[in-house]
């Protein structure tokens, strides 16, 4: 299965576009982890730390809020 494209944008701009094998989301529901293939979901983001692994580097990134948006492929 091909990994899935996250793509984190605030309002300056995009501030992360790469590839990942499974991310890790703070939802306002509670944590929520994304796998390729996910079915497709929109969520509010709760304050906390989206961790991200990745085939060469494990990035992580804090947030205040916001939401997401889950495709089959893509995160954003």
């Amino acid at each position: 299965m091909e990994p899935l494209r996250l793509q984190i944008v605030t309002p300056e701009g995009r501030t992360f576009d790469g590839e990942a094998l499974y991310i890790e989301l703070p939802t306002l529901e509670g944590q929520l982890g994304v796998f390729p293939g996910h079915v497709p979901l929109v969520a509010g983001l709760a304050a906390g730390e989206i961790r991200v692994k990745a085939a060469n580097a494990n990035p992580s990134f804090i947030v205040v809020g916001g939401h997401v948006e889950i495709e089959e492929t893509v995160v954003t």
